[in-house]
């Protein structure tokens, strides 16, 4: 059995984005709703960038606010 996805950084709000360490790597975590199609987008960090999203909050919503948008906009036809 895989161990559990451990949180490392959590949401500064509700539905923020989330870093989580999932096996070896650090991972960002954003919730996208578009419309009648919500996902779970996530992308792997460095340790740096985890470190800067947990001393930074203009970074962390920053880093939301670019990624959100466009994965806003995708077409729910990408949802796997």
């Amino acid at each position: 059995m895989p161990d559990p996805d451990v949180v490392v950084l959590e949401p500064r709000a509700p539905y923020g984005p989330t870093v989580l360490r999932v096996g070896g790597d650090l991972v960002y975590e954003i919730y996208v709703a578009s419309g009648n199609a919500d996902r779970v987008e996530r992308l792997v960090i460095s340790e740096r960038h985890a470190h800067v999203l947990s001393t930074d909050v203009e970074r962390y919503w920053f880093l939301f606010t670019a990624l959100h948008h466009p994965y806003q906009l995708m077409r729910c036809s990408r949802i796997s």
